[in-house]
Order: C-alpha cells, then sequence, then structure tokens
C-alpha cells in the first residue's frame, strides 16, 4: 500500500496537469471566459425553418390506370395535357383531330339514308307488283270463266255446229 504523503503528491501532480492544460487551451482558442460562455449558450429566436433535401428514387403511383385509344388508323392529336400535371376524373387528357371521322359520319348516314330509301321505294315496288299480279289473277280467271260458260254455251248447241 502506498503511504499518505506520496498519494497526496500524486493528487496534487493530477490537478497541476489539469490546470496546465486548461490554460495552454485558453491561450490557441484566444477566447476569454466571457467569450467561452457566449460560444456554449446562444438565444433561441423565432425565424423561418428551411430544409432541403434532396434523395433519389423512384415514383409509383398507387393506382395505375392505362388508357387505350379506341381510334382505328391514324388520329392527329390537337391537345395533349403536359406530363406531370395533376387530372382527375373527367378531365380532358388528349383531343384528337375528329374531321375524318366527321367526313366518314356524313358519308355513313349519307349510306344509311340512300339504304332506306332503296327499302322504301323496294317495299312500294312490291305493293305494286303484288296489286299488279292481283289483278292480272281476276284477270286471268275472269277470262277463265268467260271461257268456260262459252264453251259450256257451244257444247249446249248455243253456237252452230
Amino acid at each position: 500500500m502506498a503511504s499518505k504523503p506520496k498519494r497526496l503528491s500524486f493528487i496534487f501532480l493530477a490537478l497541476l496537469a489539469l490546470l496546465l492544460a486548461s490554460f495552454i487551451l485558453r491561450l490557441r482558442t484566444g477566447s476569454s471566459s466571457k467569450g467561452a460562455a457566449l460560444e456554449l449558450y446562444t438565444r433561441v429566436q423565432e425565424g423561418p425553418l428551411v430544409i432541403n433535401l434532396l434523395e433519389s428514387g423512384t415514383i409509383k403511383p398507387r393506382e395505375q390506370l392505362v388508357i387505350k385509344s379506341q381510334v382505328e388508323g391514324r388520329a392527329t392529336i390537337l391537345f395533349l395535357v403536359p406530363e406531370g400535371n395533376l387530372v382527375k376524373q373527367g378531365d380532358l387528357l388528349v383531343e384528337l383531330d375528329t374531321s375524318t371521322m366527321q367526313d366518314n359520319k356524313v358519308n355513313q348516314e349519307i349510306t344509311v339514308q340512300n339504304a332506306e330509301s332503296s327499302y322504301v321505294q323496294a317495299k312500294e315496288n312490291l305493293e305494286v307488283v303484288r296489286n299488279q299480279a292481283k289483278a292480272n289473277i281476276e284477270k286471268a280467271e275472269l277470262a277463265l270463266r268467260f271461257a268456260k260458260e262459252d264453251l259450256k254455251k257451244y257444247e249446249e248447241g248455243e253456237y252452230p255446229k
């Protein structure tokens, strides 16, 4: 066991070394005790808090909706929503040039009207032909009846033999 005087001298030397180290540190930083206190503490003030965060990654949608054109052939785009715009259901995304389709629609409407007109005309012609055939049948039946009556008259002797 070490003696009490050796122990006291060791503690004294340690305190002296600590004091010397703090003095050297103060000389190097050049700060006084008042300046050191200012560096440790600062006043809290209200002000703007700006946080910039740069991060790389991939954004994936919560729901993905695939929209396909049902237009046959080529289509010219007149309007397209810019990429990255926020859209909701019912918003116009794309506007196509419809002039060719409108022309085709008009042509198809004309074709339908012509077909309907031809149908009505054919129906009327059918009725005329039916009436004519009926009249021809009635005429033929009447001629047949007269011919039978003439035959009967001839056979019964109304006409000279």
